[in-house]
């Protein structure tokens, strides 16, 4: 019998490498190299097995075996990896590919700016990679204007800024990746000044008392201004600007002359302990003659002017529907085919008048947005048509010609209720030009005025606490006086306010603001604005202090 030797070779069967995947960082470039041991040479292709699949940032070569790509977000990633010897031995392995963050950034390089008393449009910051959502908030000793607020969870600043300046804001981002990452940054913000009306012939249009900020000032100064004189606008109380704009009668003519309107520089210079700074903030003045716009004109003599003129006062609800009654209004060429519009600065126009609009004027039907605040009336031409729902052109910019302060008819901060309010004066020349409006002409004194309304308390958090309802102006550092303080009880108080506010003999537009404290305040200490000082939610009444005599030069 023949016997022939054999040996056998039983080679391993194949096994992937390695075991486990190196971990990801999230927007950093990955790489991983795959191998074979065991098995029977030549190997391939590479392929993930049937039910598993890639993220889709993720590559992996069939012929060199090699894992790349960038993750664009942290996670877990979860996949199985396949390849076959020249045997048909299969191999396989399974993977979890761990991609940590990369720690969150912001975004946002810049806030836009904003204006004094006016709604500021919602702005939302962004962040990059990281892990959502994020939390956003204000870094250690960082404030927004007063009125304003960020929002945790959505990132976006909103509200009505109740003093102009400039803020370096310091905002912080947290990611929610299992081992958190943070990011903050300082941005600046400018909030202008309100814009300034110049009367016919006298101050009929007081210009807001405007609060101003900047980080650590300690004390302000005009510097100088480029508005033509005579002007009344000064410092009050060191940092509150207030005054009018009057018209200039020249002394060879009963002619009107009206500062004209434009963007005049004021130059502050602020004392910050540490040294001084040199600021200019912008004053948009308006005057109320006819003004143009490409081939639109519009005046405002007609009785559209706030007051001391009557038909409108310029105190407004917030929501309400008004007729507004501009002098006269329309094209200023005949030719000219387009339409004319009408609305709210920031707003879409609310009125459109096609095809050349007569000069005839009469009322132009206007509501007012929700929130309150101050807000300015413009309006321009346009080519569109009017069925067309038409914007306002931005080249040239729509031509503002009023302001209207939309107020609550009832007012409701935190468990305080407050409407009806009524406004009186021992003052022979002050007049009640509405409800919560009083007019008191510069120079006349005194100016202390008595403000009454029914008010309801419900502290719902803590209904035996001693609460206060506390009043003063928006320009106050805090409250001149309380209008109720004691026990509110399980079931709420109710009563009539009848206090005194003392006005500045100055002129200017004073918002009468309330809150509610815990303080204590009106019983042993002094009183102080406990959520702080009053945005334009909080406004409850308007108190006009203006020029009543004519300027000549």
């Amino acid at each position: 019998t023949a016997q022939q030797p054999f040996s056998l070779v039983v080679n391993p069967p194949p096994v992937i490498s390695p075991a486990s995947l190196q971990p990801a960082t999230q927007g950093v470039s990955y790489s991983q190299a795959l191998s074979v041991t065991g098995g029977t040479a030549p190997f391939g292709p590479w392929t993930i097995a049937a039910g598993s699949s890639l993220p889709n940032w993720l590559n992996l070569n069939g012929a060199t075996g090699a894992l790349s790509g960038t993750p664009p977000i942290a996670g877990t990633f979860y996949f199985t990896v396949q390849i076959t010897d020249a045997n048909g031995v299969n191999a396989s392995q399974a993977y979890s590919l761990l991609v940590n963050p990369s720690g969150v950034a912001i975004g946002t390089t810049s806030l836009p700016s904003g204006a004094y008393n006016a709604p500021y449009q919602p702005f939302t910051l962004s962040a990059n990679s990281g892990t959502p959502p994020y939390t956003w908030s204000l870094g250690p000793g960082g404030v927004l204007p007063v009125g304003m607020t960020l929002n945790a969870s959505s990132g976006t600043i909103s509200g009505t800024p109740a003093q102009a300046g400039f803020w370096n804001v310091p905002i912080t981002v947290t990611d929610s990746a299992e081992t958190a990452t943070t990011q903050s940054v300082t941005l600046p913000l400018t909030i202008g000044l309100a814009t300034a009306y110049a009367g016919a012939s006298s101050c009929d249009m007081p210009y807001p008392a405007t609060p101003l900020y900047y980080p650590g000032a300690v004390s302000w100064s005009l510097s100088s201004s480029s508005l033509p004189t005579p002007s009344q606008m000064a410092l009050l109380q060191g940092n509150v600007l207030a005054g009018c704009l009057s018209g200039v009668q020249s002394s060879d003519s009963d002619t009107p002359n009206l500062i004209p309107s434009g963007n005049y520089p004021l130059q502050f210079t602020v004392g910050t302990g540490g040294g001084s700074n040199t600021l200019t903030l912008t004053l948009p003045v308006v005057s109320q003659d006819q003004l143009s716009n490409g081939t639109y004109f519009a005046n405002s003599s007609g009785g559209g002017h706030l007051p001391p003129a009557g038909y409108q006062q310029g105190v407004v609800t917030p929501g309400q529907a008004l007729d507004f009654l501009p002098g006269s209004w329309g094209a200023a060429d005949p030719n000219f085919n387009g339409s004319f519009l009408f609305g709210f600065a920031g707003g879409s126009p609310q009125y459109c008048q096609g095809a050349n609009p007569s000069s005839t004027g009469g009322l132009v039907p206007l509501t007012v947005p929700q929130q309150p605040g101050r807000y300015d009336i413009e309006f321009d031409g346009t080519t569109q048509s009017c069925q067309q729902s038409p914007a306002f052109p931005s080249n040239p910019a729509p031509i503002v010609m009023e302001s209207a302060d939309a107020i609550g008819s009832t007012v409701s901060f935190a468990g305080v209720s407050i409407s009806n309010v009524s406004l009186s004066s021992t003052n022979q020349s002050a007049y009640t030009a509405a409800g919560n409006v009083l007019e008191i002409p510069w120079g006349s004194s005194p100016n202390a005025v008595t403000v009454q309304f029914p008010y309801s308390l419900f502290d719902t958090a803590c209904p035996d606490c001693i609460d206060q309802i506390e009043v003063g102006l928006n320009t106050d550092s805090g409250p001149q006086v309380c209008a109720y303080s004691g026990v509110d009880g399980p079931q709420g108080v109710s009563g009539t306010g009848n206090v005194t506010i003392n006005v500045p003999n100055a002129p200017g537009r004073y918002y009468i603001a309330i809150d509610r404290s815990q303080d204590y305040g009106c019983l042993h200490s002094t009183q102080n604005w406990w959520n702080g000082p009053p945005p334009a939610s909080r406004y409850i009444a308007v108190v006009d202090v203006w020029s009543a005599a004519s300027v000549r030069e």
